[in-house]
Formats: structure tokens, C-alpha cells, sequence
């Protein structure tokens, strides 16, 4: 009866084993799909995140323009005979020149393979907004 059993459960435990057994070739091919399914992956999620910024860099740029004619309206404002504004404001039509000249620099040099894209949309957006902000509040005080 104790031989049977030894038999019976070494039979079994065999032939689990075996079932379980996948050849090399097998377990490499199911590595390769699971590879370039990823990979496939991977790679439309990367196109996706180019349309992306591709249509951000567009709508930046716009805006960025948009602060470039507010400058030059500013400055021929300057210009002009018997308009005078006080050195604080030349100053910060200054400081808006500088930073409208930033984040187009800082959109020109963004890689979108070396740092996070939400986080830099986030912060560019906000800085983006806070320059047009500020050249509202110069027009509106003129």
C-alpha cells in the first residue's frame, strides 16, 4: 500500500512537472511579445505626447506674440511726443520684455524626453498667464 502511494504521488508530481515545463523557445517567444506589445505601447504614447506639445508649443508661441505686440505697443507709447511714463513702469515694460523673451527661450529648448511634462505645462502656463496679466495691468493704468 506504501509503495502504491509513493508511486501514485511520484506519478503525479512528475507529471505536473512536466506539464509546467515550457521549452526555452517558448518562454523567449512570449518574452519577444510581451517586449513589443510594450514597446508598441510605448511608442503611442510617445506620439501622443508630441501631438501634444505640438499643439501646446503652437497656442505658446500665439501668446508669446501677442506679448511681443503689447511690448512694441508700450514702447511707442514711450515714444510718443508728450506721453510720459514714470521710470517704474519703463522698468517693468522691461522686466516683461525680459521674461516674454524667457519662456519663449524656455519652450524653444524643452525636451520632452528629460523632465515631466505636466509639471512643465503646469509651471509654463502660470508664468505664461502671469506675463499677459501684468500687460493688461499696464494697459488698463494707461
Amino acid at each position: 500500500m506504501k509503495r502504491s502511494l509513493y508511486y501514485t504521488t511520484s506519478f503525479l508530481m512528475l507529471t505536473l512537472f512536466l506539464l509546467n515545463c515550457k521549452s526555452n523557445d517558448k518562454k523567449v517567444d512570449d518574452t519577444n511579445n510581451i517586449t513589443e506589445s510594450t514597446t508598441a505601447q510605448l511608442n503611442e504614447e510617445q506620439q501622443k505626447l508630441n501631438a501634444e506639445y505640438k499643439a501646446f508649443k503652437t497656442y505658446a508661441l500665439a501668446e508669446i506674440e501677442e506679448n511681443d505686440e503689447n511690448i512694441e505697443k508700450l514702447q511707442a507709447k514711450i515714444d510718443e511726443p508728450g506721453k510720459t511714463l514714470d521710470e517704474a513702469r519703463k522698468r517693468r515694460i522691461t522686466d516683461l520684455k525680459e521674461q516674454n523673451t524667457e519662456l519663449r527661450n524656455r519652450l524653444n529648448n524643452y525636451n520632452l524626453n528629460t523632465s515631466d511634462w505636466q509639471s512643465f505645462k503646469t509651471n509654463f502656463n502660470k508664468d505664461l498667464k502671469s506675463v499677459g496679466d501684468s500687460f493688461r495691468d499696464l494697459f488698463s493704468a494707461n
